[in-house]
């Protein structure tokens, strides 16, 4: 990150990061909807490796919010399964305390990504201000089922999900949110059940219901995906 200051000295941004508490208990063994999850790869890895050290991770998070006050950290346990409720926790964060006059758009990045903010700002000067204020953009998944299988981490029951092919949605590594539609994304977060669903298939069905249009970006990518030229995430 201070690399890309550097890089753009005239640019204004704004970066904290969000944080739920650490798990006390069940380690990397979950329960969905009657189904015995292992949450297998580096998300149960980092529980297993912090268990009963809750009180540890807590000190750190207190030691950056006093000398970086750069941490949202929230009542919620913070695991692979609760990003929708982070994702929720953002929104409203994003609402009640961020200027929503003099800025266009919030990003919303994982930690496990990077991003070039010199083509994150080209991106964004070529949308016009309105569209930039109105929409929601990132890399849109449209044809996305639902996964049934109870040992797949992405398990949805047909109790919590009863239908099969999810509305479109832009996929969870980043996302880029205008200021003119955070306040109703917030307040839609109220009445939009969140518990089960993953957090990017919530915000699909959110901007769904509010009518926001999403739109795509190619030149965001995952680690699952092949790269383009001239990506900017």
């Amino acid at each position: 990150m201070q690399h890309q200051r550097d890089l753009n000295p005239h640019t204004k941004l704004g970066v904290v990061f969000s944080l739920g508490l650490p798990r006390q208990h069940g380690g990397r063994i979950f329960n969905r909807d009657g189904h015995v999850i292992i949450l297998r790869g580096p998300s149960g890895d980092l529980i297993e490796e912090y268990t009963n050290r809750g009180s540890e991770v807590l000190q750190k998070i207190e030691e950056e919010i006093e000398k970086y006050d750069d941490i949202v950290l929230t009542d919620y346990e913070d695991t692979y399964y609760n990003l929708t409720w982070k994702t929720v926790a953002n929104l409203r964060w994003l609402s009640g305390f961020c200027d929503k006059v003099h800025n266009d758009v919030f990003m919303i990045l994982d930690d496990d990504h990077g991003m070039n903010l010199t083509r994150v700002m080209d991106f964004l000067a070529s949308m016009p201000k309105a569209k930039k204020r109105t929409s929601l953009f990132g890399y849109i998944a449209r044809w996305d089922g639902a996964t049934r299988n109870p040992l797949s981490k992405l398990f949805l029951s047909h109790r919590e999900v009863p239908w099969n092919l999810m509305c479109a949605y832009p996929r969870g590594f980043c996302q880029i949110i205008g200021t003119d539609i955070i306040d109703d994304m917030a307040i839609g977060s109220a009445y939009t059940r969140h518990n089960y669903l993953h957090e990017d298939v919530y915000l699909g069905l959110l901007t769904f219901k509010l009518g926001i249009p999403l739109h795509h970006v190619d030149t965001m990518f995952s680690e699952s995906m092949k790269p383009t030229p001239g990506v900017m995430v």
